[in-house]
């Protein structure tokens, strides 16, 4: 594996990973530092980790899935796991589209309780 592929996957596995966690922290500080509601603050900072998780659990295991006990072809083994794949990759890629849209609704709820109240 070349420097730029091991960077590209690392970039593609950390990065969303991390910004679902730091969403969650940040969910965590308005919470204890401000009256936000908390029905308004961690649900949509934990949804798009959650839809990268399942996303990826229902893509390993539509990637590892073989047909009925019995080895299939060599062309069947390799569709279904790019089909798995597929499926992984396309649930991150909702998930980070969420992850934004988090961020955005996250920075008004800093700017309506704690920002406004200087």
């Amino acid at each position: 594996m070349t420097g730029t592929a091991l960077l590209v996957l690392l970039l593609v596995v950390f990065v969303p990973w991390a910004a679902f966690v730091g969403l969650g922290l940040w969910a965590r500080w308005l919470c204890v530092r401000t009256s936000a509601p908390r029905l308004l603050v961690y649900p949509p900072a934990w949804l798009p980790a959650v839809v990268a998780a399942v996303g990826l659990l229902i893509g390993v295991l539509h990637g590892a899935g073989t047909s009925g006990g019995k080895l299939p072809q060599r062309a069947v083994q390799v569709s279904t796991l790019a089909e798995g794949i597929s499926e992984a990759l396309n649930c991150a890629a909702v998930a980070v589209l969420l992850a934004i849209a988090a961020t955005v609704w996250m920075i008004g709820l800093t700017w309506r309780y704690r920002w406004s109240n200087r």
